[in-house]
């Protein structure tokens, strides 16, 4: 069981930290709106809001993309309705942070992940991407792991 856990989180640090390999693979945003304030250089793409690289799929009802000077992704967030997917793992919440300059990944609202026979909820999932350690928070209700028997 504690293995089974522990690969669990630590595909979620690779799929949603970018902390695997870097590729040169572009990362395509599309919206049905875009708004870009290059002074504070923040991106917010509002309606329909879906990222992809790879085979990495992030959608929500609006994303921010914070960019460093070097036009890098430093802040993603993603609001209402939040589903990501990579291969046979997925997850939702109602909204989710990443915040390179931190290494920290934070799931919040109904938050769930999803990997083959095994499942995590909680109110809140935060993933400390260096230390590979999860924090799952019930916030007024019991967290649940669920691993099925193969």
């Amino acid at each position: 069981m504690k293995y089974k856990l522990s690969l669990i989180f630590l595909l979620f640090a690779l799929i949603i930290g970018g902390q695997a390999k870097e590729t040169k693979s572009p990362i395509v945003i599309e919206a049905d709106e875009l708004t870009f304030n290059s002074k504070e250089n923040i991106a917010v793409y509002k309606g329909h809001a879906k990222v992809r690289k790879e085979d990495l799929i992030l959608k929500a009802d609006r994303i921010e993309v914070k960019l460093d000077k070097k036009g890098d992704i430093q802040r993603l967030v993603a609001y209402g309705n939040v589903y990501f997917k990579k291969g046979t793992t997925w997850g939702k919440a109602k909204s989710s942070q990443l915040l390179r300059d931190k290494d920290l990944i934070v799931l919040k609202g109904n938050a769930e992940l999803h990997q083959g026979n095994a499942m995590v909820e909680g109110e809140e999932i935060i993933f400390y991407i260096k230390e590979q350690r999860v924090v799952v928070r019930g916030k007024g209700k019991k967290v649940k792991t669920i691993i099925l028997p193969k």
